[in-house]
């Protein structure tokens, strides 16, 4: 897949800009160094609390901005690593995000049309 020519950001940046970060984001930095100061047994509402961007993604190559990542590395894989690396967590709560996604996807009709579809065309073989 080619990169996006676009640059807009996504409307729930909580800094409200208009394109990609040029330099770190100063919330995101905010959040992270907030992450890393607390304990490693943080519950989630503990970390609900923390201050700065809750969109924030551990790459500095992205200026730890999660959409300017997502925009920047569209079409690539990731593995389960390197997602719980990037985003804080562990691998654990990666399978569980990944499998709920799951589920969510299977209650859609793009999902009951691409089972048909699949059936089909392993009848046809």
């Amino acid at each position: 897949m080619g990169k996006k020519t676009i640059k807009e950001m996504n409307k729930r940046c909580p800094r409200k800009l208009k394109c990609f970060p040029s330099a770190p984001c100063p919330l995101a930095v905010q959040r992270l160094r907030g992450l890393k100061k607390a304990s490693k047994n943080v519950s989630y509402t503990q970390e609900a609390k923390v201050k700065g961007c809750n969109w924030y993604i551990a790459d500095k190559d992205s200026n730890y901005c999660f959409f300017k990542y997502i925009h920047d590395n569209e079409g690539e894989d990731h593995s389960t690593i390197i997602i719980s690396e990037k985003l804080n967590i562990t691998q654990a709560a990666v399978y569980s995000s990944l499998n709920r996604a799951i589920e969510k996807l299977k209650k859609t009709p793009l999902y009951t049309y691409l089972k048909k579809m699949q059936k089909e065309l392993k009848e046809d073989e």
